[in-house]
């Protein structure tokens, strides 16, 4: 898969700990990128980009117009809805006893209601762009 953001531009973009493996975020990103990117773009428009990226032309003259539209909307949408689906997988994790919510003795769940607005906010921003 081509990625349109990293993992440290979700890290610089969004409230990520440095420590979030890249296990944890890698998922979002794809969801992101393939559900929601492609959904803005429609397939031809997509699938133009990634060629573009993948045979190193996407920061010729020719694909101006492309490239701005990736660094300045689309890889904006990707990141914030990476968000949407970070916090969505974070939430809790399937394991072999069902779903478990992840604690420590450091740490505490956090409410519904921080939860509901994050993704609010995230998915807000995400539609913006």
């Amino acid at each position: 898969m081509i990625y349109w953001i990293t993992e440290d531009d979700v890290r610089n973009n969004l409230p990520v700990e440095y420590s979030l493996l890249s296990g944890n975020i890698l998922p979002a990103i794809q969801q992101a990128q393939q559900i929601n990117a492609r959904d803005l773009c429609g397939d031809r428009l997509y699938d133009a980009i990634n060629d573009k990226i993948t045979n190193g032309t996407i920061g010729d003259s020719g694909n101006v117009n492309y490239k701005k539209l990736l660094d300045e909307y689309l890889r904006q949408v990707v990141i914030y809805f990476t968000g949407v689906y970070l916090l969505t997988n974070s939430l809790a994790k399937l394991q072999n006893r069902g779903i478990q919510v992840e604690n420590s003795e450091f740490s505490s769940g956090g409410d519904l209601a921080v939860y509901r607005e994050l993704k609010r906010e995230f998915r807000e921003t995400a539609d913006y762009y």
